[in-house]
């Protein structure tokens, strides 16, 4: 879950919305109902966008801004639920790859993550450097989620790796199923979730151009 809260002149609202990209939804629709401009700032932290609302009218002036936040204290979805998020998110995320620019309202971190991902799937970076983008993009919502063994990352990327060359259409029972089965008892919810966005955007990873 998150939350949008739009501010403008003394009037906030917030709006809770399933996840990040249902939020982000929320809040073009809001900015084309107002004919707004949304410029995006610097994050407030991994898993939170922020936006300054501008009115194009004869004098350009800033009348807002807008925040996306993950919502605190919240229950952790089943892993086939995660698995559900992660591949949608994937999916929907694809063209913005593929066509989309950071200039673009809302594009700028799915680059930036999926860039990450197709890296670390080619062994640019260590094995779990996209961990905290993945936390942040799960059901746990924050970045912050404790780390599992670094052997627990090497075992899932080379599973996702592979996943990726002999099965690119996974569905969410199967990824839910190749995250879980691997994982020792210790590991929490949280962990868990996280987990299962970090092998989806690695499988992902794999396979992009």
């Amino acid at each position: 879950m998150h939350t949008l809260t739009i501010t403008t002149d003394n009037t906030t609202n917030t709006t809770t919305c399933h996840d990040l990209d249902d939020a982000l939804r929320t809040l073009v629709a809001e900015a084309i109902k107002q004919n707004l401009h949304l410029h995006p700032s610097e994050p407030t932290g991994r898993h939170n966008t922020t936006f300054t609302l501008i009115r194009p009218d004869r004098a350009v002036r800033v009348i807002g801004t807008a925040t996306i936040a993950a919502a605190a204290n919240k229950p952790v979805a089943a892993p086939y639920y995660s698995a559900v998020a992660a591949l949608r998110w994937t999916a929907d995320h694809t063209s913005t790859w593929q066509c989309g620019s950071e200039n673009d309202p809302g594009v700028r971190y799915p680059l930036a993550v999926l860039t990450a991902a197709r890296a670390e799937a080619r062994h640019w970076f260590t094995a779990g450097t996209l961990y905290p983008e993945a936390a942040s993009l799960s059901d746990a919502g924050r970045a912050a989620v404790t780390r599992p063994s670094q052997h627990a990352f090497e075992r899932l990327r080379h599973n996702a790796i592979h996943t990726a060359r002999t099965d690119a259409r996974i569905t969410p029972a199967e990824l839910a199923t190749a995250v879980v089965t691997q994982l020792t008892p210790d590991i929490t919810a949280e962990q868990t979730a996280a987990l299962i966005w970090y092998y989806a955007l690695i499988q992902w990873g794999a396979s992009a151009p």
